[in-house]
């Protein structure tokens, strides 16, 4: 290994052992500080923003940490060579975000960057930024992570999954009934029926494991109801469009 290369591993690790002393010092200031709810969705992308309050040369080092690894940094901004010509070294722990993190200096505010979100990453982080000259400016979030349910699996009044995008065709007169089950979601998500887009139904219970039902009752159907679109969607989250099943309605009209 050439000299340079070693001294800056050897750098680096001093940097952590600070920051290890620091953290602890740090921890109980942070109990106080306040906490900033970021909310995010699995599979999408999330931002902590780390607003700086001096010019990015009057900045020495930035540092993410989660309070599940103690004072050990996640993500780093290494800004102590203020003569280099090169842009600040970016650093990601591997085991943690990787390549799916980046902290964007030119946005307003500065932010880390996440991208796609795993359910695991869910958890307070914070923020901190030493300056060279002008004190530690600190953040702290609490990033929850929503997971989607999956996509609502409607049944017959027999129990049998509906595999076309058709109901029936059913007797003009009859009842329509209709369960609708929905697997997963944190939080727990809404399930509700439409008609033609309206909301009929909101009446749902939580069954055995994570399975939400909703059991549709449509009595004595007429035949200005033949081509109504009956509609499930489950929701727990307006950061993304619900999740939602269609069908048809099929009739076999009464002779006039």
């Amino acid at each position: 290994m050439k000299f340079n290369e070693y001294l800056s591993v050897l750098v680096y690790k001093l940097v952590l052992v600070i920051n290890l002393i620091n953290g602890k010092m740090l921890n109980e200031r942070d109990k106080n500080a306040q906490i900033v709810d970021v909310i995010a969705v699995e599979g999408k992308s999330a931002q902590l923003p780390c607003p700086m309050s001096a010019p990015l040369s009057e900045v020495s080092m930035l540092f993410f940490f989660k309070s599940a690894h103690g004072g050990i940094p996640l993500y780093s901004v290494d800004v102590r060579d203020k003569n280099s010509q090169q842009r600040p070294k970016h650093w990601s722990a591997p085991e943690v975000f990787g390549s799916r993190a980046n902290f964007s200096i030119d946005n307003k505010p500065e932010s880390l960057v996440i991208k796609d979100i795993k359910r695991h990453d869910q958890g307070v982080y914070r923020c901190r930024i030493d300056f060279r000259t002008s004190q530690t400016q600190s953040y702290t979030y609490n990033l929850s992570v929503i997971i989607l349910p999956e996509s609502p699996v409607v049944l017959d009044r027999w129990g049998r999954q509906l595999n076309s995008t058709k109901i029936g065709p059913v007797q003009e007169g009859e009842d329509i009934i209709l369960s609708c089950r929905v697997v997963g979601g944190r939080p727990q998500p809404t399930v509700r029926w439409l008609i033609n887009g309206l909301p009929v139904d909101d009446q749902y219970e939580h069954n055995s494991g994570d399975v939400i039902e909703n059991r549709l009752l449509w009595p004595q159907i007429q035949r200005n109801d033949l081509n109504s679109i009956f509609t499930c969607q489950a929701s727990n989250t307006k950061l993304v469009e619900p999740k939602e099943t269609s069908f048809v309605l099929d009739m076999h009209c009464k002779l006039s």
